[in-house]
């Protein structure tokens, strides 16, 4: 019996396939502040798959860790998956003017009747008007 049930455990083990990880770049990527503590992520990301169930992003502005979330059931049509998430925050302080900013974003879409995960990431250089500070000390 116990050799058996050894016999079918190895077998599982041995047939039971890892997760096959994709990775890809974001074919749209734009930030927009609206004012200080708001403004809207947009990310087009290309998937050779059905609609993800669920996806994790995070945003780095300039380097710095900025925001992160998840989405459950996102956009999604003609192969791209759509994020739109509107941005919220309150601990970081304002800045006027124009300037550029390093847009980067890293996430993993996933599916709950696959086994696969898609990673996606993205850099651009946008231009805005006004900003969040990171350091309010070191910024003119």
């Amino acid at each position: 019996m116990r050799g058996a049930a050894l016999a079918l455990l190895l077998t599982a083990c041995a047939t039971a396939r890892p997760p096959v990880t994709e990775r890809v770049k974001v074919s749209n990527l734009e930030l927009s502040f609206s004012g200080p503590g708001e403004g809207q992520l947009k990310v087009d990301v290309p998937v050779n798959a059905l609609a993800p169930n669920r996806v994790e992003w995070r945003v780095l502005l300039d380097g710095h860790p900025f925001a992160t979330g998840v989405d459950e059931n996102p956009p999604f049509a003609n192969g791209v998956l759509g994020l739109r998430p509107l941005l919220s925050w309150r601990h970081l302080a304002w800045r006027e003017g124009v300037r550029r900013l390093v847009v980067s974003v890293r996430g993993e879409a996933t599916w709950l009747t696959r086994p696969e995960v898609l990673h996606f990431e993205g850099e651009r250089e946008v231009l805005v008007t006004g900003a969040p500070r990171f350091d309010p000390r070191g910024e003119p």
